[in-house]
C-alpha cells in the first residue's frame, strides 16, 4: 500500500500573529494533488476556500507535507522532492523548517521549534541551508 503523509502543515502569518495551519490528508490522490501544486489545491479542496482567499493564503504561507504531527520530529517524504520545496522557499513567504540535503540526497526536516521568538531565526537558517544545498 502506498504511504502518504496524513498531515499537511504550514505557517500562516500576518503583521501581528503567526499560527500553524494543519490539514488532514485523506487519500493518495489528495496527496498527489497537493505535492504537484505546492499544497494549494489540497487546501482548496479540504477547506473549500475560494480562489481569492487561496491566493492570499499562498502569499503568506509555506506549506510542508509532514509524516507526523506538529511539534514532533518529522521527515519530508521523498516523493515531494527538492524542487517543490525550493518553489515554496522562493515565494515571498516564510519557511517553517530547517531543511538540509543529506549525503544520500534525502531531505530531512530537523526538529521544529514552535516558539514564536525562534521563527525569524529559523527562516533565515532554512534559506541559508537551502542556498548552500543548491549552490545558489
Amino acid at each position: 500500500m502506498y504511504r502518504y503523509p496524513k498531515t499537511l502543515i504550514g505557517l500562516v502569518s500576518d503583521e501581528q500573529r503567526v499560527k500553524l495551519l494543519t490539514i488532514k490528508i485523506s487519500s493518495v490522490e489528495q496527496f498527489r494533488i497537493a505535492a504537484n501544486n505546492g499544497c494549494a489545491e489540497a487546501i482548496k479542496q479540504t477547506l473549500n476556500i475560494d480562489d481569492a482567499k487561496l491566493t492570499q493564503l499562498k502569499n503568506k504561507s509555506d506549506l510542508f507535507m509532514l509524516d507526523g504531527v506538529k511539534g514532533k520530529t518529522c521527515k519530508l517524504l521523498n516523493e515531494i522532492g527538492i524542487e517543490t520545496l525550493n518553489q515554496l522557499a522562493n515565494q515571498d513567504a516564510q519557511v517553517l523548517a530547517l531543511c538540509m540535503k543529506s549525503a544520500n540526497s534525502r531531505l530531512k526536516i530537523m526538529k521544529i521549534n514552535h516558539k514564536l521568538a525562534m521563527v525569524t531565526k529559523m527562516i533565515l537558517q532554512a534559506r541559508e541551508l537551502m542556498a548552500k544545498t543548491e549552490g545558489i
